[in-house]
């Protein structure tokens, strides 16, 4: 079973409560449709930095789902826009996203002690060896996972652009919106993409963060 998202809750529970003052999104839309040239072109978006499962496709899928990859693919190919991938996933599904998005840089870090090592990925081109993540986790490293400002600020680096030319797309306040909000970068909060393929645990979890926004911003339907 993957447990990746025990993990991210395991690394969020003890800031809690500073996050969930960070859960509010600069954008919503149902779906990714919503983001169309003119939107990005209105508010200065130059780079966008992607959440996958549950946000372009089902947990865990091998593919942009049919309903939103043309979409998608315009978005991809708009001349001059720049695109990152952060995704919570484990260790294997790195290697999977990289052959699905080859010709998009898939962004991971991990904290070494008081070292943060920072990842990229692009298509087969890797800055590290499996061999080399595996020896990082095997002395203690762990994945550093969203919510955290750092991933974003290797985001905004590695597509040389600055925070506020960036847009996070994602479909979790706690973890998508909270990282953009933690570093300077606005969001766009989609509605979680086929909710019903994720696992049930992970569903809880999911209904636990709505539960949790409600009470700190109220509802969503009343902030859009």
């Amino acid at each position: 079973m993957n447990l990746d998202w025990v993990t991210t809750i395991r690394q969020s529970l003890p800031r809690l409560g500073r996050l969930s003052a960070q859960m509010r999104p600069t954008f919503r839309g149902p779906t990714i449709a919503s983001i169309t040239p003119d939107f990005l072109a209105q508010y200065d978006v130059d780079g966008i930095v992607w959440d996958i499962d549950g946000t372009v496709m089902a947990y865990h899928e091998v593919g942009v789902d049919p309903t939103l990859s043309g979409h998608a693919a315009a978005l991809f190919s708009q001349p001059g826009l720049r695109h990152a991938i952060l995704s919570n996933c484990g260790e294997e599904r790195i290697v999977t996203l990289s052959a699905m998005f080859p010709d998009i840089p898939i962004l991971r870090a991990y904290q070494v002690g008081s070292d943060t090592i920072y990842r990229r990925r692009m298509g087969k081109v890797d800055t590290h060896t499996d061999d080399a993540i595996r020896d990082l986790l095997d002395r203690g490293g762990r994945a550093i996972r969203k919510p955290d400002a750092r991933l974003l600020m290797f985001a905004s680096a590695t597509l040389d652009l600055p925070p506020d030319r960036l847009l996070m797309v994602g479909d979790q306040y706690l973890t998508d919106v909270a990282t953009a909000n933690l570093a300077g970068v606005r969001s766009f909060k989609v509605d979680t993409f086929r909710q019903d393929t994720f696992p049930l645990a992970l569903r809880f979890s999911q209904a636990l963060e709505a539960a949790l926004y409600r009470v700190r911003h109220g509802s969503p339907e009343a902030n859009r």
